[in-house]
């Protein structure tokens, strides 16, 4: 698991530092510390001519240039233009000025034009009449300004001045009588400036007056500028030191009033002359001045740059553009110089954008002695440095002094060095290019060239020493050699006699375990030194081997945890050697370079990693039985020298410092340093986009606007389910250009994982979030622990119409009816079939009257009995209940008649019938023979649930009337009755014997109604079928 940590832990600490250089002026100046980051169209700033910044209490840093208003949030850069204004629009494009005030509003000067910002609803409103007249003041603004302490002072047109004070919300006046203080009548403001609990004001006629906020009055006026000018009106500048010295700017002079001498000077120079500078630029044409306490003195000049005066030193430092260099300020002519409430200066240029200038202390030292090709340090803390051309230097960190050896005055066959080792009896060995290998013992050199019992090859590429004294020798091409110090013999292990994996070393390591790590250009192998067997290392599977980078390795170690970090040109692989896990860092995932130059752990066991032009330091960890690694890097803006750092060209010393080589010299780190409490900033949600659109606030998105406020300042986001698919823009309030910080977060309703954002994308994207309400968590990586600097913001997505509460609502409103009509529904159908049952008894009863007078005369019955089959087939079809209710009453109709026709002949020839008595006889055979083609029948068709009292009879050959009268006389039953016992009795065997359940078996005796079969069932049987099948289980 990769925890990847770009961090700022060392470009915090200019803020501390920089803030206590404004305050404190006992400070020693170092202006090598001054750094420079660039933000220009490259970035996407609207215009390369930037005229003024502000960073704002939220932490965005807005930039005012000639064309367009721009807010930096750290990584990206957002334009404002009159014409694409969302909401009320800007008046003009250009912008000269802009302040803050105690509620967070921004308030922007466009020439004599002035108008307030609000960032969090992105409104622009030029009615500033409108404020004045809600606070009392009349008229409209001729002149706006916000002092440090956000009072804002107000000049109306033809009137006088009012300062407004935000803490008590009262406006003073300052009762303006030009005459009195012999000022013309036409005059403007041209600058402001603060002094304490005062203001300076400068008019364009060149009178300066001095308004104190506490007493609402004129402290003091000096017309000395304009009795010193030719001009009757010219645009001024005014600026006061800490000391309270004046700076007045014109095209037409420059004027310096110094309170230590009472004394004004008429030029820069004569001023700078005067405080015993000698080397500036003369004549220097200023836009605009800024102090560092009383130590510092900034000038912002035309084709000049950047000029620096050191009061202490008495030094003048001069800092030009560099063309392609954005590490430089913007552009030799400078407009202006902001300085910002964290401690830092950004340079306006009429070309180039801006720079952001930093005082960054380094924490790293450093010796530029040249290009460093290996380091080792030895008993007596001496460090031994390896060149590229100057042979070996031995030097003294504790004095400086340092001791050459080479090729001139020493026996070395080469100045180029490749390996340096300070061994246990305090020589040094040193492995060369093309000069073989030496030894320097008490400043005597001794060097080993190839021969035939000693050294086999002149390029040593490796050296390790184990823990009985003998010196292991890598060399390029010929495999690993022991020199055993007891003998001064030479012994080999190549690929041949050892099976080492490859002849080509790259690295020689003792590891804690007292193996030798032979690093090779396959892989690498290990050497059990006390029997001198070799274990080969090589890639051991297919599947490894595709995490192993393919080039050749630079560096191979094994660290105190039995992990080996195995350094190429194309990343680094950490491999365990216990589990057989590959894990691989590089450029995509925390390292800056994939190009890793060397590899070391410290003292606390962490790792630390040279790439070409950086430094990483890998804190390793165990969670949940996984090793971690949070990546830290460092680079030149850091203090780091410029690089290029050169191979394994990296050493521990025995305080815990690490020392760094590479083409510039050593740069000394001492992890201790930097694991000090460190100023850190904040994450701030900057931005939102939907499906990659950029949504700003007001905009309407799919025919709604998302976004009626910022997210910071909402802290709330609410979706369409729809809409999904967003990103979060993520920013800081640290205010720094070429910012690299991480963040890591999670989705508190989703996941509780902390997952980190990639290198150079400080965006939290979501695709297909499902709806709900969750929380986002964000904090910059490396606050692990410190929920106060956790940020939160509330996500809302909500569900598809027809999952919202509301259409739950309309869902339970439709069932309910539908269970409303159903029922209705059912209960009719129910009395229906009830008023069916009834009906159908009614007709069996006609039908036995029907057929008690089937003897009556043929011609009279034949009619009825075809009517009455009619009818019958009709009712049975029928499902309508009116239609059914007239057939039924047609049928009691034709009844009712045939009743009383075969009544009154019945009466006509009752005096001439004799009845004959009847004794009761047993069935015969021929009745048995009836009833059981009868039961034949129906349990042929037990499960056809149309069979009737006709389609039996058919089957039996015999007439339907034929059929009831001798089956009621042998059963008892009516046909109906019978055909239903049969299928009852089925029905009760099923439901005895089998599994299957009650509308099952309903069916299966062709009962096509549960309801009625339940109703037939508890007739015959006494209780319900369910009830019946579970006293049938219950009593097996």
């Amino acid at each position: 698991m990769i925890m990847k940590r770009n961090c700022l832990y060392l470009r915090m600490v200019w803020m501390v530092a920089l803030l206590s250089f404004l305050t404190m002026s006992t400070i020693a100046s170092n202006l090598s510390e001054l750094k420079f980051r660039r933000i220009d169209t490259r970035n996407g700033l609207s215009n390369s001519q930037a005229n003024c910044v502000l960073k704002d209490s939220r932490g965005y840093v807005w930039i005012g240039t000639k064309y367009g208003l721009n807010r930096f949030d750290g990584f990206r850069v957002r334009s404002f233009y009159s014409k694409t204004s969302a909401n009320k629009s800007l008046k003009f494009d250009f912008y000269d000025d802009l302040y803050e005030d105690a509620d967070g509003m921004i308030w922007i000067r466009q020439s004599v034009h002035y108008c307030i910002f609000n960032p969090d609803t992105e409104i622009f409103d030029y009615d500033v009449a409108a404020w004045m007249q809600k606070h009392n003041i009349p008229g409209n603004p001729e002149y706006i300004h916000i002092d440090s302490r956000k009072n804002i002072w107000v000049k109306p047109y033809n009137g006088d001045f009012y300062c407004y004070n935000p803490h008590t919300g009262r406006v003073k006046k300052y009762a303006l009588d030009l005459e009195k203080l012999a000022i013309r009548n036409d005059v403007n403001v041209s600058s402001m400036a603060d002094l304490g609990k005062s203001a300076v004001v400068i008019f364009n006629s060149g009178d300066i007056i001095c308004l104190n906020s506490e007493t609402g009055k004129i402290d003091w006026g000096t017309h000395y500028v304009r009795k010193h000018i030719t001009s009757v009106k010219d645009n001024y500048k005014i600026w006061l030191s800490p000391k309270g010295d004046y700076w007045v700017v014109s095209p037409a002079g420059r004027w310096v009033y110094r309170q230590d001498r009472k004394k004004w000077y008429n030029s820069v120079d004569d001023m700078l002359r005067a405080d015993g500078f000698s080397d500036f630029p003369k004549d220097m044409s200023l836009w605009d001045v800024h102090f560092v306490g009383t130590r510092e003195l900034w000038f912002a000049t035309d084709h000049d740059g950047l000029v620096i005066c050191d009061y202490e030193t008495k030094t003048v430092s001069q800092f030009h553009n560099e063309r392609d260099d954005r590490t430089t300020v913007p552009n030799n002519t400078l407009i202006r110089l902001c300085a910002t409430n964290d401690g830092s200066v950004w340079i306006c240029g009429m070309q180039g954008g801006v720079s952001q200038c930093t005082r960054t202390p380094s924490i790293f030292d450093h010796y530029q002695l040249g290009v460093v090709n290996c380091i080792s340090e030895d008993q007596n803390g001496n460090y031994w440095l390896g060149t590229n051309d100057k042979g070996i230097i031995c030097f003294n960190p504790k004095t400086k002094e340092q001791k050459v050896y080479n090729t001139k005055n020493s026996k070395l066959m080469s100045d180029i060095m490749v390996c340096v080792l300070s061994a246990s009896d305090g020589s040094v060995w040193a492995g060369t290019y093309n000069g073989g290998l030496s030894h320097i013992v008490n400043g005597a050199v001794t060097t080993y060239m190839p021969s035939l019992d000693g050294i086999i090859n002149k390029n040593i590429w490796g050296l390790a020493e184990d823990r009985d004294g003998n010196v292991w020798i890598g060399t390029l091409g010929t495999g690993v050699q022991k020199y055993t110090s007891k003998t001064g013999k030479f012994s080999t292990f190549n690929s041949e006699n050892k099976n080492v994996s490859s002849d080509y070393v790259s690295s020689m390591q003792m590891a804690d375990n007292g193996w030798i790590v032979v690093g090779t250009s396959d892989f690498y192998s290990v050497i059990d030194p006390k029997i001198n067997k070799v274990v080969n290392m090589s890639i051991p599977s297919d599947s490894l081997r595709g995490f192993v980078p393919a080039s050749s390795s630079t560096q191979v170690i094994m660290d105190s945890r039995g992990l080996v970090w195995y350094a190429s040109p194309s990343g680094l692989t950490v491999y365990n050697t216990e589990s057989g896990n590959v894990l691989q860092l590089d450029e995509k995932n925390g390292l800056e370079s994939s190009d890793i130059c060397g590899v070391i752990e410290d003292r606390r066991n962490n790792m630390w990693v040279a790439t070409e032009f950086g430094l990483a330091h890998v804190i390793v960890d165990k969670k949940d039985g996984e090793w971690t690694f949070d990546v830290v890097n460092y680079s030149q803006l850091d203090g780091l020298l410029p690089g290029p750092h050169n191979k394994r060209s990296m050493c521990l010393t025995h305080d815990g410092n690490i020392l760094l080589g590479g083409a510039s010299g050593v740069d000394v780190i001492s992890p201790s340093k930097l694991r000090s409490n460190i100023k850190r900033g904040m994450p701030v949600f900057a931005g939102l986009m939907l499906f990659d659109k950029e949504i700003g606030i007001g905009t309407v998105y799919d025919g709604r606007i998302v976004l009626h406020e910022s997210l910071e300042k909402s802290r709330r986001l609410v979706l369409k389910s729809d809409e999904s698919q967003f990103t979060i823009q993520m920013g800081t309030n640290q205010g720094l250009a070429d910012n690299n910080v991480q963040f890591t977060y999670r989705l508190e309703g989703l996941s509780d994982n902390w997952i980190t954002t990639e290198p150079n994308d400080p965006n939290i994207s979501f695709t297909g979030l499902p709806s709900g309400t969750y929380t986002l968590v964000v904090k910059l990586v490396g606050d692990d622990d410190d929920k106060a600097k956790e940020s939160r913001l509330q996500i809302v997505v909500e569900p598809p119409f027809y999952a919202t509460w509301w259409a739950y609502a309309l869902y339970i409103l439709i069932a309910l009816l539908v269970l409303y009509l159903w029922t209705r529904h059912e209960k009719k159908k129910l009395n229906f079939e009830r008023m069916k049952m009834q009906k159908e008894t009614e007709r069996q009863q006609s039908n036995i009257k029907y057929e008690v007078y089937s003897g009556v005369n043929e011609e009279l019955r034949q009619p009825f009995e075809k009517a009455f089959v009619y009818l019958e087939e009709m009712m049975k079809n029928e499902n309508d209940e009116q239609r059914y209710q007239q057939m039924h009453e047609l049928r009691e109709t034709l009844d009712g008649v045939f009743i009383k026709m075969t009544e009154h002949m019945e009466n006509k020839e009752k005096k001439e019938l004799i009845v004959p008595k009847i004794t009761e006889t047993e069935i015969t055979s021929v009745d048995q023979q009836l009833v059981d083609k009868a039961t034949a029948y129906v349990e042929s068709n037990i499960s056809n649930g149309d069979i009737t009292v006709e389609t039996m009879s058919e089957a039996l050959n015999m007439s339907r009337v034929h059929l009831y009268k001798r089956l009621t006389a042998i059963t008892g039953q009516t046909p109906s009755e019978f055909i239903r016992d049969i299928r009852l009795r089925h029905a009760e065997r099923l439901l005895r014997l089998s599994q299957l359940t009650v509308s099952e078996v309903s069916y299966k005796v062709g009962i096509n109604n549960p309801r009625y079969f339940s109703k037939y069932f508890k007739d015959k049987y006494g209780m319900l079928p369910s009830q019946y099948k579970l006293q049938e289980s219950d009593e097996k």
